[in-house]
């Protein structure tokens, strides 16, 4: 009996050979991975709803009055994404509305940037007329009562109507340069 068993002996080894060229075989191979994510980056600390914010001038009088329907903030890169801003500049040649789709705050909080189709309007005054400007990408450097823009542009007021592909405006001033493809429109009242 022993004689039998014995002559199975040699097998063994060629098994266990067997077994370690299959676990070998069939070892996974190394996969590179994608690079991840890192989610803290673009997760934000704080979310506002319907707000208003305000910054006043030297006199007490408001210089901005800033409202939207969402406002989140990102401390990553310390930034805010403005879901329907409208801004309204005061300044001493008329009130200034601005409204667009979305905006964007960053960490110099006197420049906004509308993003998408923007409008802005000064009613009219005493001394000035009604005056609408739509472009799209503004942005707005409320300290030096600054805007610019590199897209399209429409001035329209009661008797005239600018275009030009680029802007760059102090509101204050009442100055206006546009920066290329000019074309001007000029009704003479009778």
């Amino acid at each position: 009996m022993y004689r039998r068993l014995y002559r199975y002996w040699f097998i063994v080894p060629l098994l266990l050979l067997a077994l370690a060229v299959r676990d070998w075989v069939e070892e996974p191979t190394e996969q590179e991975l994608e690079a991840t994510i890192d989610m803290s980056s673009t997760r934000a600390d704080y979310y506002l709803e319907k707000f208003t914010t305000r910054k006043m001038d030297s006199s007490g009088n408001p210089a901005y009055v800033l409202t939207g329907e969402t406002l989140t903030h990102y401390p990553a890169d310390d930034s805010s994404e403005i879901i329907k801003p409208f801004l309204t500049l005061h300044h001493d040649n008329g009130i200034w509305l601005l409204d667009s789709k979305q905006g964007r705050l960053t960490t110099n909080p006197d420049i906004f940037t509308l993003a998408g189709t923007v409008t802005m309007k000064r009613e009219a005054t005493e001394t000035l007329d009604a005056l609408s400007i739509e472009t799209s990408d503004l942005r707005i450097h409320t300290a030096s009562n600054y805007v610019e823009t590199d897209q399209p542009i429409e001035v329209v007021a009661t008797n005239w109507t600018l275009r030009s592909t680029g802007l760059q405006s102090n509101i204050e001033k009442g100055v206006l340069t546009l920066m290329s493809n000019v074309e001007g429109h000029y009704e003479i009242n009778r």
